[in-house]
């Protein structure tokens, strides 16, 4: 099960410290405004991008409320897209 999730920032964030980005700002692949993140559990996964380009699975930290992307320094400059590419595996036996 794969969602995506998708978010642009209308200033600039600097990230000094530890950026928490609610799950309500994002929105869905049909473009509806979210509540929550979908829990992958122990046998799935979240990738980040920024501007399209997959983040390091240490920088950032996601929780079925928000977003949380660690100090790093640098500035996401508005209008950058950030996505949440969200994927649980199941197996079904048949």
């Amino acid at each position: 099960m794969i969602q995506r999730y998708f978010f642009i920032p209308s200033i600039d964030v600097t990230l000094s410290e530890e950026w928490r980005l609610p799950a309500g700002q994002f929105t869905d692949d049909s473009g509806k405004t979210i509540e929550r993140f979908q829990s992958v559990g122990k046998k799935g996964y979240y990738n980040l991008f920024i501007n399209g380009v997959i983040q390091a699975g240490g920088l950032f930290d996601v929780s079925k409320d928000a977003l949380y992307i660690k100090r790093t320094g640098t500035t996401i400059l508005a209008g950058t897209p950030i996505i949440i590419e969200s994927i649980k595996i199941k197996a079904y036996i048949v």
